[in-house]
């Protein structure tokens, strides 16, 4: 990690690299909680139109989420809105 000589700038780089930990830490949480083998939890963190700019690195193009969509329901699952146990 890099520092720099401004104290309130490394204290918010801090800041960041905490609250990027607790999030990670929550997502790993979550999927030691509902990890079983007759449901997955996934999480998509942006999706965007094959044809425009996404707004992210990490940005999912719609027709590969219609793909992953599509496999899943081929798979078996089921997509809910609400995870009940």
């Amino acid at each position: 990690m890099i520092y720099t000589s401004n104290v309130y700038i490394n204290f918010l780089i801090m800041l960041r690299k905490l609250r990027d930990t607790i999030y990670s830490a929550g997502l790993l949480l979550g999927k030691i909680r509902y990890n079983n083998r007759s449901s997955k939890v996934l999480y998509y963190h942006d999706v965007h139109q094959d044809h425009t700019k996404a707004e992210t690195l990490i940005s999912t193009p719609m027709s590969l989420f219609s793909e992953h969509i599509r496999i899943i329901k081929d798979q078996g699952f089921e997509i809910v809105d609400r995870i009940s146990e």
